[in-house]
């Protein structure tokens, strides 16, 4: 249970963290999409095509449909979707992929179907929010190829290998330590955790077994000491 003064602290963060795209990371640069004329999404990317930075998409009257943030193709800090009257709907944030806190509207919950389609509210598709209308090329069908793997270095030392997806990470990636040995093993949807994660110690025993859906943990963890004693928590 996250506390009333934690939740305070997350909002006022999460808020000063939510500004359009103007500056990217060192090494990434802003890209934008246009469909017929109109700025439909704008991001920061590495010369890859790996996100890095934030991304903000838009609704076809101009108002936002979310900005989020990404860490070498992962969600990686706070997320804020809203409806095309500006209405502020959902507020998650993200950390390597996987959601740590979220907060829903009660105004919002309280409107029906019908209602929340006319202002706009979109579908999620592995994270990634679609409203009515929405024009980008992600929201669009998408090619049935699949792009191939690579292996990335990051900055503690290990290595990942897997495929990036319109610049997300995405499929399973296989992480192992400076001694090569296999450390993690994730499935990512369009940057967020998804599907079965395990992880281990670098002497190849059992440490961490459990299941995300779209960021969020779901059903039952495992979770091995180093003396080889379980313990089990339920989501």
């Amino acid at each position: 249970m996250v506390s009333l003064g934690s939740r305070v602290l997350f909002v006022a963060w999460i808020i000063s963290n939510l500004l359009p795209v103007r500056d990217c990371p060192d090494g990434a640069r802003r890209r934008a999409e246009r469909a017929s004329g109109r700025l439909v999404a704008e991001w920061c990317a590495a010369p890859d095509g790996v996100k890095e930075g934030p991304e903000v998409s838009y609704h076809p009257n101009g108002a936002r449909v979310a900005i989020v943030h990404f860490s070498h193709g992962v969600l990686d800090g706070p997320a804020e979707y809203s409806l095309n009257d500006r209405t502020i709907w959902r507020r998650e944030q993200y950390r390597d992929g996987e959601t740590i806190l979220e907060w829903n509207n009660p105004a919002v919950a309280s409107l029906s179907g019908d209602q929340l389609t006319a202002l706009g509210a979109g579908r999620c598709g592995g994270t990634i929010v679609c409203a009515p209308g929405d024009r980008r090329s992600v929201c669009r069908s998408r090619p049935t190829r699949l792009p191939r793997p690579t292996v990335v270095r990051l900055v503690d030392g290990t290595t990942a290998y897997g495929r990036y997806d319109h610049g997300f990470r995405s499929g399973e990636w296989l992480f192992r330590n400076e001694q090569g040995n296999l450390i993690k093993r994730a499935t990512f949807s369009r940057g967020a955790l998804n599907s079965r994660y395990w992880e281990w110690y670098s002497d190849g025993a059992p440490k961490t077994e459990g299941r995300f859906v779209l960021g969020r943990k779901s059903g039952t963890w495992r979770s091995w000491r180093t003396d080889g004693a379980v313990t089990e928590a339920h989501y």
